[in-house]
């Protein structure tokens, strides 16, 4: 089942969370619950719940991140046989790979030696993995931008080089150990957390998301059908929720000022619809009852 808990920046939508998580757990101890937020708030979410809770603990709460999910998948499934690219050796790759197919280049050809090239092409490397774009899109929008030359030329490049780092990748994995950058770290997560004990079954929380990569989403996607329930916070004020029907939001203008909030709620929920995922009712906070100003928003 899916549910969101809206309500404007303030109201208390991380209090509710806090406070039925912890209270659910308590009773329901052979229960599971991860509460998943952003990287940056992993330590304070875990300091905010142990200080809350009445036995000073997380119990069977567990405070992660994708990644940190990720990785306790991985160690949960045995999966060792893995190692991540840091950002010197990513650089280094690189490097390698826009070496050796200078030749193919178009529009780089004479650009590829210019001080932050070959950041701003790890850069672009990284958003491709993230948002888990193949060879062949890049292909089709080479196609689809032949009239606009440089452009064209620009994605031709991109292509190669991104072709010739993924094959440095490849070379220096064996049969013992398997390289892979960060950013693939959700895409290998994907293929395997179906086999998971922590996640079946379990009470899962997102909070602090504005919204997600087309990687997060599969992934989301795949929590929604193994978990028991997935609940999401989104900053989204009493007002703006009236037009929330089963199906979502129509009619969504970009000028609007939480349309970025609607559009991740309607692409939740048509995640879920695809899976026959139920959504829940809704919890619509007015701000009433608690807010960051006496507690944690």
């Amino acid at each position: 089942m899916l549910r969101f808990i809206l309500g404007a920046s303030g109201v208390g939508k991380t209090t509710y969370i806090y406070d039925e998580i912890i209270n659910d757990s308590i009773k329901n101890m052979d229960k599971q619950y991860i509460l998943l937020v952003p990287d940056q708030f992993t330590m304070e979410t875990q300091k905010d719940i142990v200080n809350i809770h009445p036995n000073n603990g997380t119990m069977n709460i567990d405070i992660l991140s994708f990644t940190r999910l990720a990785f306790r998948v991985f160690e949960e499934l045995g999966i060792s046989k893995m190692s991540i690219l840091d950002d010197t050796g990513k650089t280094l790759l690189l490097r390698h790979a826009i070496e050796k197919s200078k030749d193919k280049l178009k529009l780089f050809a004479d650009k590829y030696k210019y001080f932050g090239f070959v950041e701003e092409m790890k850069s672009s490397i990284s958003e491709l993995y993230q948002y888990g774009i193949a060879s062949e899109q890049l292909e089709k929008a080479i196609e689809d931008t032949k009239d606009h030359k440089t452009t064209s030329m620009k994605l031709y490049d991109i292509k190669i080089i991104y072709e010739a780092f993924k094959e440095e990748v490849k070379s220096i994995s064996d049969e013992n150990n398997t390289y892979i950058t960060k950013e693939e770290v959700l895409s290998k997560l994907c293929e395997v957390i179906g086999s998971s004990k922590i996640v079946k079954d379990s009470i899962i929380y997102l909070d602090g998301f504005t919204g997600f990569t087309p990687v997060q989403n599969r992934l989301l996607g795949l929590l929604m059908e193994c978990a028991s329930q997935v609940n999401m916070a989104v900053t989204l004020p009493k007002e703006d929720c009236v037009g929330l029907t089963s199906t979502g939001f129509v009619d969504i203008k970009d000028h609007e000022l939480f349309a970025m909030s609607k559009k991740t709620i309607n692409s939740l929920m048509s995640i879920g619809a695809d899976r026959n995922i139920t959504t829940a009712e809704p919890v619509i906070l007015d701000g009433k009852s608690g807010s960051r100003f006496n507690g944690k928003e």
